[in-house]
């Protein structure tokens, strides 16, 4: 019994996941894409993000299944801001940036309510390093 339920937790996280993934995407893309400041709605999709993946990875402490979905999306994001970061300072590498940075860039467009794009760049390493390292440790909690 205990695998069913574990089951359908991944895969109800996983849908949540998506869903808030999309519909930060949706409000958030094009602004991103145009630059600029962003709007107040575009702010408060970026908090409700946050907000999301925070209390999603702190759910993911109690069900291992749940764990996996946070390392993918904290590692995705990761990756994406730290290429993004080097290029923006290295000023190298605009088409390499422009496609990698999505999963950076465009759901933490809201913080551009308030900061430039370099300091959007920094944050979002800064806030995906922290994330990748609690997500780290709470993988290798489910091993031991």
């Amino acid at each position: 019994m205990k695998t069913i339920t574990s089951k359908y937790i991944f895969w109800l996280g996983l849908f949540l996941a998506l869903l808030v993934i999309g519909a930060t995407f949706a409000v958030n893309l094009v602004g991103s894409v145009y630059g600029g400041q962003a709007s107040l709605w575009q702010f408060a999709m970026t908090m409700f993000y946050t907000v999301f993946w925070c209390a999603f990875s702190w759910l993911s402490v109690k069900y291992v299944s749940l764990r996996k979905i946070v390392l993918a999306i904290s590692l995705l994001t990761l990756i994406s801001s730290a290429i993004t970061f080097i290029c923006v300072i290295t000023n190298r590498g605009f088409v390499i940036e422009a496609i990698l940075s999505v999963f950076a860039t465009i759901p933490f467009y809201g913080v551009r309510y308030f900061i430039s794009w370099d300091g959007l760049y920094g944050c979002t390493f800064v806030v995906s390093l922290v994330w990748f390292i609690f997500a780290v440790i709470q993988l290798r909690k489910s091993i031991k």
